[in-house]
């Protein structure tokens, strides 16, 4: 795994004052069904809230560690996660991006992973990005921000 999306392991996430959404389920979607949903204002705002001005690397890495431990916890293909969300590039050192969705399902008929993110060019957070990434080619299938 890469340095920046690291095995959780043991470590524990009881400290963490908001975790991430992670789900699979058998939706179907089309992009309009996307762009209705996001973001997801109440795990929006308690990112922002539970982590605004408080962003480090330390931080990503353990939101994306609790993200892969949650989808191996559900039988996912956590590799697969990985690079998906690694295709994003938000989870590169230069950019300030906390992923609190997760999201397994398909999108035109394409198995995909769904992932929504708050970000911000300093660490406010305030603001959110939503990624749909095929799961076989890791490809973006659909970008949304709101800026």
């Amino acid at each position: 795994m890469a340095a920046n999306c690291k095995d959780a392991g043991t470590k524990p996430f009881e400290d963490l004052p908001a975790l991430p959404k992670v789900t699979v389920t058998q939706a179907s979607y089309q992009e309009a069904d996307i762009r209705r949903r996001v973001p997801d204002p109440v795990l929006l705002q308690s990112f922002t809230a539970a982590y605004g001005r408080k962003y480090s690397q330390d931080l990503k890495e353990r939101i994306c560690s609790y993200i892969l431990a949650r989808a191996a916890g559900l039988s996912l293909d956590a590799e697969e996660l990985h690079r998906c969300i690694e295709s994003t590039g938000q989870l590169r050192k230069e950019v300030i991006a906390l992923p609190y969705l997760a999201e397994r399902a398909k999108f035109n008929s394409v198995d995909s992973w769904i992932f929504e993110l708050t970000w911000s060019p300093d660490s406010s957070l305030g603001h959110f990005r939503c990624y749909v990434i095929g799961a076989a080619a890791h490809d973006t299938l659909l970008f949304v921000t709101c800026r």
